[in-house]
Formats: C-alpha cells, sequence, structure tokens
C-alpha cells in the first residue's frame, strides 16, 4: 500500500510541475495578442502633429495619439501598442498635409517611416 501512494504522488507532483510550466507560456512574446507600430517623421523639414490609428471597421479617428501637446520632429519617433488587427492610420504635418495608410493589417512590428512621397 505504501508503494501506492508513493507512486501515486510523484505522479501527482509530476501533473503540478507540467501545469506550472504551461502556465509560464503565458508571458511569451510570441503568443501575444498585441503588435507595435512605430512611426518615423522622415519629413526632412516639417515636424508632424497628429497621429491617428483607428480600426478599419470605425468611421472615426478617435483621438490624437501623440497627446495635445506633443510633436513629433524630423527624425524622431513613437512607438504604439496595438492589438492585432486591420488599421487605418493618419498623419497630420504642421501645414495640414494628410498621410494615410488604410486596412494595413498588423499581426507583427510594423515600422512606418513618413516621407513626402507618402503624401496623400
Amino acid at each position: 500500500m505504501a508503494k501506492w501512494k508513493r507512486s501515486l504522488t510523484l505522479i501527482s507532483m509530476g501533473v503540478v510541475i507540467i501545469i506550472g510550466f504551461s502556465a509560464c507560456g503565458e508571458d511569451d512574446p510570441a503568443s501575444s495578442e498585441t503588435v507595435t507600430l512605430t512611426i518615423i517623421n522622415g519629413l526632412v523639414n516639417y515636424t508632424i502633429y497628429d497621429v491617428y490609428v483607428s480600426p478599419s471597421t470605425l468611421e472615426s479617428w478617435g483621438i490624437d495619439r501623440l497627446g495635445e501637446d506633443r510633436r513629433l520632429s524630423p527624425g524622431k519617433s513613437v512607438t504604439l501598442e496595438l492589438e492585432k488587427g486591420t488599421y487605418d492610420i493618419r498623419i497630420v504635418d504642421e501645414d495640414g498635409d494628410e498621410y494615410v495608410k488604410s486596412n494595413l493589417q498588423l499581426t507583427a512590428h510594423y515600422t512606418w517611416r513618413i516621407t513626402l512621397a507618402d503624401l496623400s
């Protein structure tokens, strides 16, 4: 009877260890449901005033992701954390010019270096 109890105890400990290791996988970035979007101001002579990112299914742009008092000078960048999905991005520079990407599917890190060639 003692051997049976000992075997059951060892099996139980093994199950606990396996469950513990599988729970650790939740912090694995590869299984994350979020991605990062980096916007780089590649406009040599223009400051970016507004960055809007919204799911493509929405009809409004929502809030400025830079914030009210923040600007993105030439050469500077901002990185946003988003849920995986499809997004529309709208950038507005100091002259009110707009740079737009529509239906951008974000499934991994994405970097957009904005240049005058992106002008809408």
